[in-house]
């Protein structure tokens, strides 16, 4: 299997991102109350952003070793 796939998972992370980020902020205000600023959320999306990057990277260019996180 072709795991440059994974790709994807951020492209589609990034395009949520940019997608969501109009309407998030007041909504989340409103219903949840946080993120109080676009700067939060911001901030919010760059680290999970990392951490998906980060996750994709080792995904393809260590398959074998995420067997030791499954078994």
């Amino acid at each position: 299997m072709d795991l440059n796939i994974l790709w994807l998972v951020p492209v589609a992370y990034f395009i949520h991102i940019l997608e969501e980020s109009p309407r998030f902020v007041p909504w989340a205000k409103k219903y949840l109350g946080a993120p109080e600023t676009f700067g939060q959320f911001i901030i919010g999306n760059v680290i999970f952003m990392v951490y998906v990057l980060v996750s994709v990277f080792l995904a393809i260019f260590y398959p074998s070793q995420g067997r030791l996180f499954l078994d």
